[in-house]
């Protein structure tokens, strides 16, 4: 099963997603932007490995949070290839920034997508007391 998350800013999408990690069982599942990817093409390009391997999968293992562990995938594509190959474990994203990957994720019957939403008069009172929330 995926689990999509989506919605504004500041509403909470990380919360539920932590919280289906802490006491369901998921596993947080990520997309690079397309910036750090291309930021890591160009430096994989100017230093070559010693053994002249990858040294970055697509679904690199990365930490965070002391030992819990997440995949990281450079494109949905890939992302939902990982996912239906294990359809019967439970994984969640946050990561739908466009309609496009939308598309990718609803092709699959164990796709369920969650839109959370916030009212807008606590949003804005956040970001007015911190605007380093919008970047």
């Amino acid at each position: 099963m995926l689990v999509g998350i989506c919605g504004s800013i500041c509403s909470g999408k990380k919360t539920v997603a932590q919280y289906l990690v802490e006491h369901h069982g998921f596993k947080h599942l990520y997309l690079r932007n397309p910036e750090s990817v291309a930021d890591q093409q160009a430096t994989e390009n100017s230093s070559p490995s010693l053994d002249g391997s990858n040294a970055a999968s697509s679904n690199a293992l990365a930490m965070s949070n002391g030992s819990t562990s997440s995949h990281v995938f450079s494109t949905a594509e890939e992302l939902l290839d990982f996912v239906t190959r294990r359809w019967r474990s439970r994984f969640v994203t946050t990561d739908i920034p466009t309609e496009k990957v939308l598309d990718v994720f609803i092709r699959r019957p164990f796709f369920l997508l969650i839109s959370i939403d916030a009212p807008l008069t606590p949003l804005l009172n956040m970001t007015n007391t911190n605007p380093n929330l919008l970047i």
